[in-house]
């Protein structure tokens, strides 16, 4: 009789076991590598891994590692899930590429990714956008992870008025590399870094998060009207240079396209709006170029701008036109100086206190934009050298940064 109640609780075990082993898949062993990127995280920054069940819950276990090099990469060798699906979350400082310095504060961001599809997961700007839409359709509308992924990565470019040609998922992205995808989160990580402090970006993060997650559409006019401020003023050439030099690459992708797209198709209405046609009456516009273009020889061109404040604000702006090269000449060509100041022996200091190297050519500024005209100056070129053009502008619409916003651009002849 014992033997038989026995083998019964022994039969009892293995059914239960069986049913247990049903519910739980099997575990599997991954290796998860990948990059961090604002600009990209430093070493020492702490990355924790969570394990997600199919409906996106965390199941309670957690793996946890650092970054290993200045480029934000890190890596688990072995970790052993239950599931295909994990949240990353990194905490560490980072290279503004905006400021083109180490961040002064820490910053969070995240990632959620199927590792069936591959184990490389990189986090990013856009990554930690779509993390809590993506829950939202999945654990409220009972969308699929595949469905419920792109829907999210879709609604979130548009709020930039951009799209996606291909598949690809955000955790892929590196801004590091060349493809239209790529530049798109460049152009936005720099746009929503704007001259803003750590503190500042994490709560504008969370705002777009917390707005988009149940219809995934911006609807604050507050942050719809401090991203495409940020978007106007973004100096895109600093950034190039910024990233070309920390990355060792002179070349880098193409994202000021895409940030010209957003401040040129958005709805938003902006503080300030600072734009560059590219010609008036068939003249060209020096101020539209892109950094490093090369212009040409007998053209006039032009320096002119368009710019809209609100009712009672004002603006100074100014620009210096200083020739970098020992050949080629510079004719500058004063055209209408109403309420602009001009100076044509103006010289720029860009040596160190024991070795002066002056680079001179003219500078144009007026204290109130609205009232200046609207093309000061036109100019050509002659022979072949090299110049660099500065913009500055200061308005009692932004707030006081340290400096004024602006931008330096190099052209040849």
């Amino acid at each position: 009789m014992k033997s038989l109640k026995l083998l019964g609780i022994v039969i009892l075990s293995l059914l239960i076991l069986q049913d247990c082993e049903k519910d739980s898949p099997s575990a599997k062993n991954f290796r998860v590598n990948g990059h961090i990127q604002k600009g990209p995280f430093q070493i020492g920054g702490t990355v924790t891994l969570l394990e997600l069940d199919n409906n996106l819950h965390p199941t309670g276990r957690s793996f946890y590692s650092t970054v290993s090099d200045k480029f934000g990469s890190f890596s688990f060798p072995y970790v052993e899930l239950g599931s295909n699906y994990v949240e990353l979350i990194a905490d560490g400082f980072y290279y503004n590429e905006n400021f083109g310095q180490v961040s002064t504060d820490r910053l969070i961001l995240k990632a959620i990714a199927d590792l069936s599809d591959s184990s490389t997961i990189n986090i990013n700007i856009l990554t930690h956008l779509t993390r809590d839409r993506l829950l939202y359709l999945i654990q409220d509308e009972n969308e699929t992870y595949s469905d419920a992924k792109k829907q999210a990565q879709d609604e979130v470019l548009a709020i930039f008025n951009l799209q996606s040609t291909d598949e690809t998922d955000f955790e892929y992205l590196d801004i590091s590399k060349s493809s239209e995808l790529n530049s798109k989160l460049l152009a936005i990580s720099s746009i929503l870094q704007g001259y803003k402090s750590i503190s500042s970006l994490t709560e504008l993060l969370a705002g777009i998060s917390l707005d988009i997650k149940e219809d995934g559409k911006l609807d604050s006019k507050e942050i719809q009207t401090e991203v495409i401020s940020d978007a106007y003023l973004l100096n895109t050439d600093f950034i190039i240079g910024n990233l070309s030099n920390y990355y060792g690459d002179s070349s880098f992708n193409n994202f000021p396209k895409y940030c010209r797209q957003f401040t040129d198709s958005s709805e938003f209405q902006p503080l300030v709006k600072i734009k560059y046609p590219e010609s008036v009456e068939n003249e060209e516009n020096l101020l539209s170029k892109d950094d490093n273009t090369m212009i040409q020889t007998g053209e006039i061109y032009i320096l002119t701008h368009e710019i809209g404040l609100p009712e009672n604000h004002s603006a100074s702006f100014s620009v210096s036109i200083v020739k970098t090269s020992e050949s080629g000449q510079i004719e500058f060509l004063p055209n209408d100086l109403t309420n602009w100041n001009y100076i044509d022996d103006y010289c720029s200091n860009d040596g160190t206190d024991s070795q002066i190297v002056l680079h001179c050519g003219i500078l144009i500024n007026c204290w109130d934009i609205t009232k200046a005209s609207a093309i000061p100056l036109k100019l050509k070129v002659s022979g072949s050298g090299t110049m660099r053009v500065t913009i500055y502008i200061m308005t009692d619409v932004l707030p006081y940064i340290g400096w004024e916003f602006g931008s330096t651009k190099n052209y040849s002849w």
